[in-house]
């Protein structure tokens, strides 16, 4: 399925009710332009530029209490993009990093912001925290299917008879082989 059939599927973003995320605005249309143009258009011109970018989406939704290492096992960045994505969403005010004690150690941990709440509680009205949360599944159950198809082709005697395919003639053609090559063997 490529991208224009994906978006076909979704829902305009117009049909998301406001009112089903946020309280009833406060400000007039006039006022958050005013307060757009005078103060937040850089702003708000970061946050949609780091949405754009790989990992961002993922990090926010995984980033609560977790320290760098965990979110980077669930995540598909390298180490060098999640440091430089954490420093982004800092910068922003969408994540705050805290020091804590966990076990025994002192360790950071990232924390969501006023702002980022928000944010998140809109994809997830979206639906992008649910569908994360299952291909994160996914990719574990895939991860377990994975290393038992592999226990199971390092086993050579499993191998050699899946590959056989339970084929009668050839099953016997190789055992009467091996008695011959283990009888001439003994003499």
């Amino acid at each position: 399925m490529d991208e224009d059939e994906i978006r076909e599927d979704l829902p305009d973003i117009s049909e998301v009710d406001y009112y089903d995320i946020n309280e009833p605005p406060t400000l007039t249309e006039e006022e958050v332009e005013y307060l757009f143009e005078e103060y937040l258009e850089n702003e708000f011109k970061d946050i949609r530029e780091f949405f754009k970018k790989k990992g961002s989406m993922q990090l926010l939704a995984l980033a609560k209490h977790r320290q760098f290492s965990e979110i980077l096992s669930e995540i598909d960045i390298s180490r060098p993009t999640l440091a430089k994505r954490l420093d982004e969403a800092q910068d922003m005010e969408l994540l705050q990093d805290r020091r804590i004690t966990k076990d025994g150690k002192r360790v950071t941990i990232y924390e969501f912001t006023k702002k980022s709440r928000s944010i998140l509680h809109f994809m997830d009205v979206c639906g992008f925290i649910r569908t994360f949360e299952r291909y994160r599944e996914v990719k574990r159950t895939l991860k377990l299917h994975q290393i038992r198809f592999e226990q199971f082709i390092s086993d050579d005697q499993r191998l050699a008879n899946l590959l056989l395919d339970m084929d009668d003639e050839a099953i016997q053609e190789i055992k009467e082989d091996y008695r011959q090559n283990k009888d001439s063997e003994s003499s």
